[in-house]
């Protein structure tokens, strides 16, 4: 990417998983959320984006990008 790219978010996140990323983004706040209001617990949702030079060429200016879902749901045990 150059510094006078910008990237679009959503279409961006929308891209990720040929397009179910979001879908499983959604799901994980959804059960995340639930888990919280059930058991009185705090939940987590984390994405995580290594990021990294596609190639030894800095001419081409391109990343690749390795993203990451992690979430823990309270339950009630804990």
């Amino acid at each position: 990417m150059s510094e006078d790219h910008k990237t679009d978010i959503p279409e961006f996140l929308g891209e990720l998983d040929a397009g179910v990323f979001m879908n499983k983004l959604s799901a994980a706040l959804n059960d995340v959320s639930q888990g919280v209001i059930n058991n009185g617990n705090k939940g987590k949702v984390v994405i995580t984006f290594d990021i990294e030079r596609l190639s030894n060429s800095v001419e081409e200016k391109r990343v690749h990008i390795k993203h990451q879902l992690k979430y823990t749901t309270p339950t009630p045990r804990g």
